[in-house]
């Protein structure tokens, strides 16, 4: 298991390359899988993946590079393997996470453009349950301070401020949430945890 670092994010755009997400947590642990869950968000698949619970293969498309840490300001993370026709990338799915206690699943979306509000489009979860639901890819954003591929969701809500979000998993599906204690407090169970890419 190799991490990236954010000098190596610059390269990251380039077709050729792909790449697995892994989260990671204080009790908890594994690859995001390329199979979705009865709500249309990804499951998990252990470190040790047999042939069939496969991990995630993913292309990142980063955009204008950050000058002073060398890493994208936002980019989005392309799925290659599960949905790749109707709905190609990872992103959130919802409106808004900027009221307590709130949160949106992780899925797979159609294409956004970076810093728009979540918009109407194809995506998981609404194949899934047939909710119209809105949703936006160009969420992510690296951690610097790390220097280990640490992915930072920055979720823009549908009043236009943003919110730098925290990934949880909670029944077995991945949600963005604004406020972590808030949503503890309602939703017993919940395990923190941090999207890293690898090669």
């Amino acid at each position: 298991m190799q991490f990236l670092s954010p000098a190596l994010l610059l390269v990251l755009a380039q077709p050729a390359l792909s790449h697995y997400l892994v989260y990671l947590g204080t009790n908890v642990g594994g690859y995001v899988g390329n199979t979705l869950n009865p709500a249309g968000g990804f499951n998990t698949v252990s470190l040790n993946p047999t042939n069939e619970n496969i991990p995630l293969r993913i292309h990142v498309h980063s955009d204008t590079p950050d000058a002073a840490n060398a890493t994208p300001q936002r980019f989005a993370i392309e799925d290659t393997t599960l949905n790749a026709s109707t709905h190609p990338f990872i992103g959130g799915i919802g409106g808004s996470i900027n009221t307590p206690g709130s949160s949106i699943p992780l899925g797979g979306t159609g294409p956004t453009t970076i810093g728009a509000k979540p918009s109407s489009g194809p995506n998981t979860l609404t194949d899934a349950t047939g909710k119209a639901s809105l949703s936006a890819s160009a969420i992510w954003t690296i951690d610097p301070s790390v220097g280990l591929g640490r992915l930072v969701p920055k979720w823009v809500n549908e009043d236009g401020t943003t919110t730098a979000a925290s990934v949880g998993l909670y029944q077995d599906s991945f949600v963005l949430v604004g406020d972590k204690t808030a949503f503890q407090s309602a939703h017993q169970g919940v395990q923190w945890v941090n999207l890293t890419l690898i090669e």
